[in-house]
């Protein structure tokens, strides 16, 4: 349930995010689902370094900040 209610945000997002933030308990639930993946990646004015990715294209950041499955989508672009 986590995982569906993520993807609705992000389906109903005004924009597809370049990265989110996620909870600890649903970066475990996204790892076991499969979902995310440890990738090498670059980002502008940085070097290449491992990134988690969600579905290849959205970087994820595993935060303590966050309790129980709560995620942050970005308010920018």
């Amino acid at each position: 349930m986590p995982i569906t209610t993520l993807d609705q945000a992000i389906a109903t997002h005004l924009f597809r995010p370049e990265g989110i933030k996620v909870s600890h308990e649903l970066f475990k639930e996204l790892e076991a689902a499969g979902r995310i993946k440890l990738k090498l990646a670059y980002r502008a004015g940085q070097h290449h370094q491992d990134s988690w990715m969600l579905d290849n294209d959205i970087f994820i950041y595993n935060t303590f900040e966050l309790n129980d499955f709560q995620f942050e989508l970005p308010a920018k672009p």
